[in-house]
């Protein structure tokens, strides 16, 4: 299978590289959660040393996040940082998310204060993501410190982080 995406690949990009079209690809591979067709299409961009860029990082994470594989979404995250891409909110959400769906509750609170450390905002998505995460795996102690935490912070709190 990956002969035939890569010959895909070759086919949508043989006038080199569009990065809004590698973005709309690994997004709709994202949103259908064809997890390794995106994986597939990232390898190929990398072996053709097209320019990688957070968006399309980010959208393998969507990826990830929707298919709950959360190591695969932490290779991503590491993978950014050895080609030096800086990551965005976003990011650490699709990340926290993967955790949090995996019931990865300690990886979740790690890239939860990986986002303090680079000074990123959070959002709702943060919380409410790295909440469910303690939740999921029965961590009330920490779930309450994130709430606090939460309250304290600028970040807004929906019906989501309440039932949480």
């Amino acid at each position: 299978q990956p002969d035939a995406v890569f010959a895909i690949l070759d086919q949508a990009f043989m006038n080199g590289p569009e990065p809004r079209l590698s973005t709309r690809v690994l997004s709709g591979l994202a949103k259908h959660r064809a997890l390794d067709l995106c994986l597939l299409a990232l390898t190929w961009h990398d072996m053709h040393k097209y320019e990688l860029n957070k968006y399309h990082y980010n959208a393998g994470l969507d990826a990830c996040a929707r298919a709950s594989r959360w190591t695969k979404a932490l290779h991503l995250v590491a993978m950014m940082a050895h080609r030096k891409v800086e990551p965005s909110t976003i990011t650490f959400n699709s990340s926290i998310t993967a955790c949090e769906k995996a019931c990865e509750w300690e990886r979740a609170l790690l890239l939860v204060s990986l986002t303090f450390q680079r000074k990123l905002e959070s959002d709702v998505t943060t919380g409410n993501a790295a909440i469910s995460a303690c939740q999921k795996a029965s961590k009330w102690g920490e779930a309450l410190q994130l709430f606090g935490w939460i309250e304290e912070s600028t970040i807004e709190v929906d019906t989501i982080t309440f039932s949480s």
